[in-house]
Formats: C-alpha cells, structure tokens, sequence
C-alpha cells in the first residue's frame, strides 16, 4: 500500500473549463469547515423465483407499452470472461469506456468500435469498481479483495496502486485527482492520486454508501447500523451524525446521494424508508415510507438507489422490487409511482438530464432496462439488451449514450440520438 503522507504537501491538478491545466491547492479547495459545518441538531436479495425464470421476451411490450419504442444496442463489447461488473465513460470526449469483469481484469476500449486501448492487469479478484478522473486523463480499477490501481488513459501505464481489505465502494473525487475508497472493516480512505499521501477514517462498522457533496469539501457517509454521517476533509472529523429512529435501527442505509445545493441528503436502507436529512443542521427533513416498497415481501422492500435530480427539487427513488418512485421535495409529496410487471427488480438507477432532459433509467433483471419521463411519470423507452441481469449503468454527460453491463459478460452501448 503507498506510503502515508501529509495530504496537504502536494496538491491534485484537474483541468478548468478552457482546458488549461491549474494547479489547485487542496487547502483553498476545502476552505474553512466553519464555513458550512452546522450546529448541532435532533437528530440484495436473490431473485432466484418464478418471476426471474420468466424471460423477457415471453412479454408482448407492443401490448403493455403501445407506440413505446424498444432499442437494441448500437454496439456489444464482449471481451470479458464471466460476468461485467462495472463500467464507465469519460465525461470529456465521451470516447473512452473502462469496464471491469469477474475475469480478474478492466478493458480500456474506445465506444464507436471497441477496439482495446490497454488492458488493467494485475488484480487478484473481480475487478466490481471503475472510473474515469473528472477531465479524463485518469482510470481506476479495484477489485473485491481490495487492490486498487491507476492509470494513465492516454498510454495505459500504471501510475498508482493501494492495498486494502475487501471493498464497499471506490470513487473519485469530482474535481481533483483525490480518490475515496471504503472496506468491510470500516476504513474510509482518502489517497491524493498519483502522490500517495492518505487519510484513514475508522468507523465501528462497514461503510455501505457514501456520496461526496458538490462543493468537494465534505462527504456524506453511511454505515450498516442506519447512521448517516457528514465527515469534513479538511479537518478530517465528522461534523454531523444522523442516528435512525427506533423503527429503523440496525436497518443497512444501501443508497445515499446528496442534492445540488449540499444542503440535503437522501439515504434508503434496506426495509424500504427513504430519509431526507439537513445536511448542516442535523435534522431529519422527511421520511419517505411508502408502501410501493413496504407492502414487498421482506426480503424485497430494500431501496436500490436514491438520486436527487440536478435541475429539478426532486428525488428518484428505486426499490429492488422493480418501482419507481418520484417525490418532490418542497411539498413532501410523491409525484409518480412507476412500475410494470415486465421489470423485474431494479439493479441501477441514472438521471438523464442534458439538454433540459427530465428522464431516468433504470437496470433491471432480465436484460431490460427502462427510461422514464419524471414530468410525466411514463416510461419513454425500453432498452434490451441479450437476456442476462444488468449490473451497472453510465451515461455520457450529452445524455446520447447509455451503457449497460450485464451478467453474460457484454457491456451494451445505446445510441439515445436515435
């Protein structure tokens, strides 16, 4: 693992919106955390049944979804052996997809031809996380036994790696060359990438989702016992905890996102409640139980994903039992529930918001996914890909272009423009 240092004697770079290169200084990046640190306040099941033996096909969408069209992909990456697990999309040119797969490795392919750019090599495991660095100069890969690595997109040569134990999650910080990685144990990690130097947050168990706010200075973690926690990056102490009420003790938060203005945080755990916190004032805003998701048998109530939406004062939430619920947050209302008994389950959940979008994808079982107008709360496009479960979903930051990684081993490329 790299060495220990002062995260503070070498700063990340990332490139500004006229493609110059600045060097940022991660002291000024993170300010004073008494500028947002508020006072104290109040504080995946199987499937393995009858309805996931059906095959997608046995559905007559012309019937369930009449005048809806149904895309099949523009291009199928099949280089992996075994089950894609992950993939991702640099947001820049939107050329460059890294995907990861159960054969131990990450492909590095370009999206129009899926010709192979560089092999990510050298893990011992699954590689289950990838990603792209904000201006795309960057991959990481990690797999379940907790190696991480880094490398340079325009060669492929390593430029970094980290030991640790098994993996939650990895991801990058959205504007410098930071990157954040939770284990099993309860270790959140904090590397500055390619320097090495580290923070290490131990928390009393593991670390299940975690979501970093938009003003990169803080992020938002969540534990397996319900509690919710705001940890400054700076100071590198927590600044606010959200402990569950009695209901939902000891119930795993699965999801977590935070809304565009860093003041709230959505987190849905695994009975199928929704919280919406203040982020500075610790308070508890709203809890969301609505019965699209209660009324599931136990084992199938958990929430999947929650994402607010960036243009919009909304919250997409998806339940495992294959529901979509839209709620609009200043009124505390449910704007839709989506559902169909052609999709069953939901793997992913993404917003698709370019070009005044107002639309949400969602991976299902069974090689669906489905697109969803939130005005309207009516599903727009049905996405097919071979018949294996969908693993992860990206999309380009132009919202043309949708990924699916599936089960079979295929990352499937969606041309949306058409």
């Amino acid at each position: 693992m790299s060495d220990p240092k002062d995260m503070n004697e070498d700063v990340p770079e990332y490139l500004d919106e006229g493609d110059t290169v600045e060097v940022i200084d991660l002291d000024e990046l993170l300010g004073d955390p008494e500028d947002y640190a508020g006072d104290e306040g109040e504080g995946e099941g199987d499937w393995e049944d009858e309805d996931h033996q059906e095959s997608a096909t046995e559905f007559d969408f012309a019937s369930l979804f009449p005048n809806i069209p149904v895309l099949i992909p523009s291009f199928e990456f099949s280089g992996h052996e075994g089950s894609a697990f992950c993939v991702a999309l640099d947001s820049v040119t939107h050329t460059a997809v890294v995907s990861g797969g159960e054969d131990d490795r990450a492909f590095v392919w370009n999206i129009e031809d899926g010709v192979v750019r560089f092999t990510c090599t050298g893990h011992k495991d699954s590689v289950t996380h990838v990603g792209v660095s904000h201006e795309g100069t960057l991959v990481f890969s990690a797999d379940m036994s907790g190696s991480i690595k880094v490398w340079a997109l325009c060669d492929g040569s390593q430029l970094w790696e980290a030991e640790t134990s098994d993996l939650k999650w990895v991801k990058w910080h959205q504007k410098a060359h930071v990157l954040f990685a939770a284990t099993e144990d309860g270790s959140l990690y904090m590397w500055q990438v390619p320097g090495g130097q580290c923070k290490v947050h131990q928390a009393s168990g593991a670390i299940t989702a975690a979501e970093i706010f938009p003003d990169g200075k803080r992020i938002a973690f969540a534990h397996g016992n319900g509690v919710v926690g705001v940890l400054d990056l700076k100071d590198w102490k927590v600044v606010q905890t959200f402990t569950p009420g009695k209901r939902d003790e000891d119930q795993e938060v699965l999801c977590i996102d935070v809304d565009a203005q860093g003041l709230l945080i959505a987190a849905g755990t695994t009975n199928g409640t929704v919280r919406v916190l203040h982020a500075s004032n610790g308070k508890t805003i709203k809890e969301f139980r609505d019965q699209a998701f209660s009324s599931s048998e136990e084992d199938r109530q958990a929430i999947e994903s929650v994402l607010f939406s960036k243009n919009h004062q909304w919250l997409a939430v998806a339940g495992l039992n294959g529901t979509l619920c839209v709620y609009d947050i200043p009124t505390q209302t449910n704007r839709h529930t989506c559902s169909s008994p052609a999709f069953k389950g939901t793997t992913k959940m993404l917003w698709i918001e370019a070009n005044n979008q107002t639309l949400i994808a969602l991976g299902h079982l069974k090689g669906l996914l489905s697109i969803w107008d939130a005005r309207s709360g009516i599903v727009q496009t049905i996405l097919k890909c071979q018949d294996d479960d969908v693993l992860d979903l990206c999309v380009s930051s132009d919202g043309r272009r949708l990924l699916a990684a599936c089960d079979n081993g295929v990352v499937n490329v969606f041309d949306l423009a058409k």
